[in-house]
């Protein structure tokens, strides 16, 4: 995925908030949800910084810690249970938003770029499609591949949404 996983964010924490979380859904603190859930989104790749600075992309970046789904499910559990111990608060919406956003981008991620699911109990790569290297800049593989069209649908999905939204605030003002 190149340009789908901030839409995609946008829309999941913003059904999530909308569904599980009514009172927020319209409360102004919902922005700052749907910005850490749009961060979330885009968090795995972060590990491209590794990867083209100290890696010298010697790995794929999705072999990194970062793209590995058991890692956000323990990160996620120990970050509510010692915030909860320590600080005494609940950081539940903030903690599903973390989780739901970073397996939406491993599940993404697992259409054509392949994800490791069971790692650390097995080294088996899942991916829905293989994209074959035709062209030299490997970044057209992907764009010119016809899974690229589920991701201008999310594109498109997102913005539509964007500006639904943005005309029921333009309403109430």
């Amino acid at each position: 995925m190149f340009i789908a996983h901030l839409p995609a964010g946008y829309l999941i924490t913003r059904y999530y908030l909308r569904n599980t979380r009514p009172r927020l859904a319209y409360a102004s603190s919902m922005k700052y949800y749907v910005m850490f859930g749009l961060s979330c989104s885009v968090l795995p790749d972060f590990d491209l910084i590794y990867f083209y600075l100290i890696d010298h992309r010697q790995h794929t970046h999705h072999t990194y810690w970062t793209h590995i789904p058991l890692f956000w499910v323990l990160l996620t559990t120990l970050l509510y249970f010692s915030v909860k111990a320590v600080f005494k608060k609940d950081i539940g919406t903030a903690c599903v938003i973390l989780l739901i956003n970073t397996e939406l981008h491993m599940l993404l991620d697992s259409v054509a770029g392949g994800i490791y699911w069971l790692y650390p109990f097995a080294e088996v790569k899942y991916s829905l499609f293989e994209v074959t290297a035709q062209f030299d800049w490997w970044v057209w593989n992907f764009i010119i591949h016809w899974t690229f069209v589920f991701e201008l649908i999310l594109v498109v999905a997102a913005a539509y949404i964007v500006w639904q939204d943005s005309k029921l605030v333009t309403q109430k003002a």
